[in-house]
């Protein structure tokens, strides 16, 4: 469990490794396929390892209220998901591309920035 560096008025502060991702937080669902785009993904085999290689993303706060953060990107609530729209089969298997030839590179710089 993540440790909250200080707590006030309903808001926990998180600092640096202790801030829980996104998923891990609760404040994001994992993104819901389209059925069609999603059985043909699963019939492509195994996802690229590296495809959030590249992603870092911290909950720097969470309160009761309505504001949350990622990063510098603010929202309008505290939990939220995602539906990815049919039709997107080669943009994902692109990403899986980019992220095998990234990915590498990918996981040295998140590896400094974590520490």
């Amino acid at each position: 469990m993540t440790e909250m560096s200080s707590e006030k008025q309903g808001i926990k502060l998180f600092r640096g490794r202790d801030a829980p991702g996104l998923l891990e937080s609760g404040t994001m669902r994992r993104p819901e396929f389209d059925a069609d785009d999603r059985a043909a993904l699963a019939a492509d085999g195994p996802r690229s390892p590296h495809l959030v290689t590249g992603t870092h993303d911290a909950v720097v706060y969470r309160g009761e209220g309505a504001d949350g953060v990622e990063v510098l990107e603010f929202r309008s609530c505290t939990s939220f998901g995602m539906k990815i729209p049919g039709g997107q089969l080669e943009r994902l298997r692109r990403a899986g591309q980019v992220a095998d030839e990234h990915g590498d590179d990918w996981a040295e710089r998140r590896a400094q920035i974590a520490g």
